[in-house]
């Protein structure tokens, strides 16, 4: 029988706005799902979207190699949460966020309170805990984090960073961490489809930014050097 893997996800497919971190669950999915189950907790919009998906809500169901669960967010309740994550038993239950209140410090709560038993928890902070993420808001976060080292909330989870800058801001904020680097899956290359060549001309620099626009990732630094360069 294979174990069961329950996923906490801000936005999964069919979203596409939510970026990298629903391709990198699906990528996950798609090479493990012969060895286990995943069943895969999410909001039921994308990315600051206000109309839901076109989805059926409140009840898992398949969506390619997953059973998802599609929720309004706002309506997740401990007490749903709770019966969501015993409708099945666990092994593993992973997060992908730090400080998301529904979708990571509700599940861990009910962990660490002993209302949901599982075999192991992981934890992606995607990024949360670096220098430059904890800027923004940060009287906030400084107070979770100082609560949330205080109570032990992290104590014996498994720490998942996908590069050694993440690694290294994990251990700075909680010191006797286990960490364990895994660099994100992606796309196998011979599946990529590649329309054109490009043709590169002399002096001139053509850019395309795949990315969501935010103080976080630095773009308006990146442009100001590329105007420089002569």
């Amino acid at each position: 029988m294979k174990r069961k893997i329950l996923v906490f996800a801000e936005h999964y497919l069919p979203a596409v706005k939510g970026g990298g971190p629903i391709r990198s669950i699906k990528y996950i999915v798609d090479s493990l799902s012969d060895k286990y189950d995943f069943y895969i907790v999410t909001t039921d919009r994308d990315l600051n979207d206000e109309i839901p998906l076109n989805v059926e809500k409140d009840r898992f169901i398949q969506v390619e190699k997953a059973m998802v669960y599609y929720t309004d967010i706002n309506k997740l309740s401990l007490n749903k949460l709770r019966k969501i994550m015993n409708s099945e038993t666990f092994d593993v239950i992973k997060l992908n966020s730090f400080f998301n209140l529904r979708l990571s410090i509700y599940p861990l709560l009910l962990v660490r309170l002993k209302f949901i038993k599982t075999d192991k928890l992981i934890l992606s902070p995607k990024g949360q805990l670096a220098p430059s993420a904890l800027k923004f808001k940060s009287i906030i976060k400084r107070i979770y984090l100082t609560l949330a080292k205080m109570f032990g909330l992290y104590k014996d989870v498994i720490w998942h960073a996908t590069a050694k800058h993440e690694q290294i801001a994990i251990k700075n904020e909680f010191k006797k961490s286990n960490v364990v680097l895994i660099r994100e899956l992606t796309d196998i290359a011979q599946d990529q489809i590649f329309i054109k060549a490009v043709d590169k001309k002399p002096k001139e620099l053509r850019l395309v930014y795949l990315s969501r626009i935010h103080p976080m990732k630095n773009l308006l630094l990146a442009l100001r050097y590329l105007r420089d360069i002569e």
